[in-house]
């Protein structure tokens, strides 16, 4: 019983990490924010003894919140704002975790590298340069002042950049497992 543990409280933590993002509060304040990133710097800790389970909750948060963000499309300027910093931070928290990790991956590791965060670190790539600008594949409808859903203010381009990091670390620590997919395709 006692091995089991260390998978609960990793899971209680991401659990926590989930249920304190923007798109899932509401309105951002700064208390949220504070434990939003101390659970960010948990995770970042934890998936230095423990990178399988967390890189697989973050995969599986990103996943999540990517299809509510293409199932909810038009759901309002604020919830398109908490949409898109919900994974600000998930990415961000991505990029930490990765950066910390052995050159070396599990085959764990690689099946969620490969089969499941790759395609959605790609959804992000396609995002328009700028907000009302460009061409498809990005979350939620672009408005005519500029921004999705006419914010005025796009994180699209904060998006993108997140989204490259993350894939500059991937390809640092896993370049092989990246190569494979690729070539294979």
């Amino acid at each position: 019983m006692a091995a089991h543990k260390p998978v609960e409280w990793v899971n209680a933590v991401i659990q926590r990490f989930d249920e304190q993002l923007p798109m899932r509060t509401g309105q951002v304040s700064g208390h949220s924010k504070v434990g939003l990133e101390h659970s960010k710097e948990c995770l970042v800790i934890i998936s230095q003894h423990k990178f399988s389970l967390v890189a697989s909750g973050l995969t599986t948060i990103l996943k999540t919140v990517n299809h509510a963000g293409k199932r909810t499309q038009g759901g309002g300027a604020e919830w398109e704002r908490n949409l898109q910093l919900s994974q600000l931070s998930i990415l961000d928290t991505l990029e930490k975790c990765l950066a910390g990790q052995p050159r070396e991956p599990s085959r764990l590791d690689e099946s969620t590298l490969v089969k499941q965060l790759l395609p959605e670190i790609c959804h992000f790539l396609h995002l328009p340069r700028e907000g009302g600008v460009g061409g498809g594949g990005g979350v939620g409808s672009c408005g005519a002042q500029g921004g999705p859903l006419g914010l005025g203010v796009s994180f699209y381009p904060q998006l993108r950049a997140s989204a490259s990091r993350v894939m500059f670390s991937l390809s640092c620590n896993h370049f092989g497992v990246i190569f494979n997919r690729i070539s294979t395709r």
